[in-house]
């Protein structure tokens, strides 16, 4: 009769003991916890997503658990929550079309170079939408006008909202009340991190290229107060 009373059913490893059975935690236990949280659950999708998009198909749940890829969905599930990752689907085809691997998906140099992709390619239009939808959003939070919205946020707030793309530098550039709360409002390492994010250099290109949008934004923004 064997003496090992109690089995992981994760690893397999045996115990005599129920109290060490029961404070027992394996990477296989860790990982099947994990991917039962929403944000297990989503880099599981993602990682369905990513497989779709190269004509694969995930087997199951356990398979994803087992994948070289698993730690890097579950940063990357992490990554799109704490960014408000604007597009994750279209984030993906990106990835796909530059090659990048998935373990690289976090990393700032390959979001920024997301970033220059989607300003480049996205519709304009659709930019000063989205943000128009954020100031609206944020002005019923801070109980205010639109106008007045930038009076109600901090730099770390602002670098935020640019990062994930729910303010557009398309609208941001053309506005006066923007540069004021940058001049007056920032430190200087916050103003490095709206430089670094916004890029002027970059805009001027493209307003170049674009006089009528360029233009009608900013008819737009001045009609907004902004």
């Amino acid at each position: 009769m064997s003496k090992y009373k109690f089995k992981c059913e994760f690893c397999g490893k045996p115990f005599v003991h129920e109290g060490w059975y029961l404070k027992h935690k394996c990477k296989e236990m860790k990982q099947d916890e994990d991917v039962r949280t929403p944000e297990g659950l989503a880099a599981w999708e993602f990682y369905r997503l990513w497989l779709n998009k190269n004509r694969r198909k995930a087997r199951n749940i356990n398979s994803f658990m087992g994948s070289q890829y698993y730690k890097a969905f579950i940063r990357f599930a992490k990554f799109v929550k704490k960014t408000a990752l604007p597009q994750p689907d279209y984030f993906i085809d990106f990835m796909n079309l530059k090659r990048y691997d998935p373990r690289l998906w976090t990393d700032s140099r390959v979001y920024q170079a997301y970033l220059e992709h989607l300003d480049l390619t996205g519709d304009p239009m659709d930019r000063f939408a989205a943000t128009i939808k954020s100031l609206q959003k944020l002005a019923n939070e801070a109980g205010c006008e639109i106008k007045d919205v930038f009076d109600h946020l901090t730099p770390p707030e602002m670098v935020h909202k640019i990062y994930s793309r729910e303010l557009s530098p398309w609208f941001l550039i053309h506005s006066a009340k923007f540069w004021d709360f940058y001049k007056n409002k920032t430190a200087p390492s916050d103003q490095v991190r709206l430089e670094g994010l916004i890029r002027l250099p970059f805009w001027k290109e493209r307003f170049a290229r674009h006089p009528d949008v360029h233009n009608d934004m900013k008819t737009m923004v001045k009609r907004l107060n902004l």
